[in-house]
């Protein structure tokens, strides 16, 4: 076979001439292996000789030389060739890298689809999910991730942006930054071992304690003068804050308990609310539904409040949703009440049980079962009360501990 200076022009050439034999190539003196082959019938293409992992010498076909451009067929040549020195078919390696980028590929475009908004709706859907008591929370929560990231793929969220987050939030609400992080976390966590591409859960070696802080355990009590100044301040607010933080600080409830009542747990007649069994804490499946007395001060509230076509009691929506009694709720009560000591929502039940037997005198077995807790040890099997009527009349002591009823009577006009 001929060797000669292979060039654009001359390819281009010996392309379009006539062929004088069956079957020739011509080789590039240049670039040793690299040639173009012409058959009569009217074949073109340019070729790359070697072994190419087999023992004979052969020409495998680059590309049509009508097709291809030169500066192409030289650098697949010379790519080729390299392959066929270490004793490789660069077919076989061509099938293998098209197949590893096609992969990427699929890889890619299954990530990119899968935004935060999509996958936490697939997680909040998720049945082992929904069975969590505190899964209004962790929606809550979820819903906070969607509104800053829900339109990015959840793989792209850094450990650096999800460590901004959780200190931001630290900042002014330890507790909630502590809460935050942990579903966060359950939400990445449960991604990652679903088929969304996600590799790292960012929110799972973010530690509260360095982030946040140490956790310090709760015991606050407001004082007698504290609680009532609250619910006077309380008194302030307009639907549906006003009537929630009311019935809260009445009940003894925890704050979803109380806030995410519906009109079909409450029974005017029989006077009881009965929350139930998903919204009680405890251990899925072993929670049970919680009967509240209600006292002539809990029903006056629930007669006040005005029915919307949606079932639940405290909404700004026309019932289709339940409200939150938030850090913007709380922050506007604070700035009025400026006590010496920070609380939180849930201090209110640490307080109920506390002046109920400090001051109240009422028995610590009937401030347990108001608080929902649940029996300890041998009582826990043997003590089936539910102290109803006990604890209907410690709640409507309660009440008149936290709004004294006036005994002072107005004195009639002058004529």
């Amino acid at each position: 076979m001929p060797k000669i200076k292979l060039t654009g022009k001359k390819a281009a050439q010996l392309v379009d001439a006539h062929a004088s034999k069956d079957h020739e190539i011509f080789w590039d003196r240049l670039l040793p292996g690299f040639g173009l082959r012409r058959r009569r019938e009217g074949a073109r293409t340019y070729v790359a000789g070697g072994r190419f992992g087999g023992k004979h010498y052969r020409p495998l076909e680059l590309g049509d030389a009508r097709k291809m451009k030169f500066e192409a067929a030289r650098a697949k040549a010379r790519e080729w060739l390299a392959l066929d020195a270490e004793g490789l078919d660069p077919r076989t390696v061509e099938l293998a890298r098209g197949a590893a980028d096609a992969a990427k590929k699929l890889e890619a475009e299954r990530r990119n689809g899968h935004t935060l908004t999509s996958v936490a709706a697939d997680f909040l859907d998720d049945p082992v999910i929904k069975r969590q008591r505190k899964w209004h929370e962790v929606k809550r929560h979820v819903d906070q991730l969607i509104r800053l990231w829900g339109s990015r793929p959840i793989h792209s969220i850094t450990r650096s942006e999800a460590l901004a987050l959780v200190k931001a939030k630290a900042k002014s609400a330890p507790a909630e930054a502590r809460n935050l992080r942990g579903d966060a976390s359950q939400l990445f966590g449960w991604a990652r071992d679903q088929d969304y591409g996600l590799e790292v859960n960012v929110f799972a070696d973010i530690k509260p304690s360095r982030v946040i802080g140490e956790k310090v355990a709760r015991d606050r009590a407001l004082s007698k003068a504290e609680i009532r100044q609250l619910w006077v301040e309380v008194g302030k607010l307009n639907y549906p804050y006003k009537e929630a933080y009311q019935l809260l600080i009445l009940s003894g409830l925890r704050l979803r308990e109380c806030t995410a009542a519906k009109w079909g747990e409450i029974d005017l007649d029989a006077r009881v609310w009965t929350v139930p069994a998903d919204r009680m804490k405890g251990k899925s499946g072993k929670a049970k539904p919680f009967k509240v007395p209600l006292t002539d001060r809990m029903i006056s509230i629930l007669k006040s409040l005005k029915r919307f076509s949606g079932d639940y009691l405290f909404t700004t929506d026309g019932g289709r949703t339940h409200v939150v009694l938030g850090s913007k709720i709380k922050n506007m009560i604070d700035a009025k009440l400026q006590f010496e000591q920070p609380w939180v929502n849930h201090d209110l039940r640490r307080t109920i049980s506390t002046r109920l037997t400090d001051d109240i005198s009422v028995k610590e077995t009937v401030a347990d079962a108001i608080l929902a807790h649940r029996k300890k040890g041998i009582e826990a099997v043997y003590n089936r009360a539910e102290y109803v009527a006990a604890r209907r009349d410690a709640l409507e002591k309660w009440g008149d501990y936290v709004d004294p009823p006036s005994n002072v009577t107005p004195l009639r006009a002058r004529a």
